[in-house]
């Protein structure tokens, strides 16, 4: 079984045949081509009422700097170096114009999310996703709220505004990591493996309090296309539900996320206040 570890608990060696794999990756042309990919799965992925927008449900080195157009100018993905060509971007909102990767730490949003916020996320009760399956900040369940989609307004225990999660760290990193071709920055790949680790980290839970809402996935039909259990994940062969158990996939990742064992008991107290509280916003869903 492999282990995915925690980018802090890698090693200098480690990190250096990491950082090598992605060079290689980017001489041979193959990580352009999942550049490509995520950018033309993305844009197909609403639902008919919602707009054909590819910036409507979405959104490692140094930052970029100010006067060199936010350019990263330090590491091996400068473009300086010469081993990590991006295209120049002038018509995204923000623009990015000229060549090279851009990051612009803080500029969208002032802070990344806290312990507290992964908490909430992963102590999210029963329900993966729930109708509309849509990005309103009132739809109930994980999938809303790890994509960042529940705000301070559809949750009063969120401290910051704006964007959460999944999407708040695309917006702090900034520049590269915005559109949709955001796998441009290779954070995007420790990013997303992080968001994938939280995802196992509810599933286990769910499996130990929640076993008989099995397999803890929605929709099953009718949802968005590629969404529904059963859809292919274009541009590959397999569906959603052949990937959703990771050690069917042969890997795992460090001990897991468990927030009522890991977090003081002042948080512990705070959200088992809060989603009592809650349960006004939730009770159309609540079963016996």
């Amino acid at each position: 079984m492999i282990v995915r570890k925690n980018v802090r608990s890698l090693t200098s060696a480690e990190k250096q045949s990491f950082v090598k794999a992605l060079l290689q990756l980017k001489r041979t042309g193959r990580y352009d081509e999942y550049v490509h990919v995520h950018h033309r799965t993305m844009q197909p992925a609403v639902l008919p009422y919602e707009p054909a927008d590819p910036k409507y449900r979405n959104g490692a080195g140094g930052n970029g700097v100010e006067a060199d157009e936010w350019r990263v100018a330090t590491g091996p993905f400068a473009e300086r170096n010469g081993n990590w060509a991006v295209p120049s971007y002038p018509n995204e909102i923000p623009p990015l114009p000229g060549t090279g990767l851009k990051r612009r730490f803080g500029s969208a949003v002032p802070t990344l999310p806290t312990l507290g916020d992964v908490a909430m996320t992963v102590d999210e009760e029963v329900f993966y996703d729930t109708p509309p399956y849509d990005c309103s900040p009132f739809t109930v369940g994980f999938r809303n709220r790890i994509e960042g989609w529940v705000t301070s307004r559809g949750d009063p225990r969120i401290r910051f505004p704006g964007a959460q999660l999944h999407n708040r760290v695309h917006l702090w990193v900034g520049g590269n990591m915005v559109p949709m071709t955001s796998p441009h920055d290779p954070i995007f790949f420790l990013h997303h493996s992080f968001v994938d680790k939280l995802w196992a980290d509810w599933q286990a839970l769910q499996m130990k309090n929640n076993p008989h809402w099995a397999p803890h996935y929605a929709p099953l039909k009718d949802g968005p296309p590629g969404h529904n259990i059963d859809d292919v994940l274009a541009p590959f062969t397999h569906t959603v539900r052949d990937v959703l158990d990771i050690r069917k996939l042969g890997y795992r990742y460090e001990p897991p996320l468990a927030p009522r064992a890991m977090f003081p008991l002042s948080v512990q107290a705070a959200l088992a206040a809060a989603r009592e509280a809650e349960k006004w916003r939730r009770s159309p869903f609540w079963a016996d």
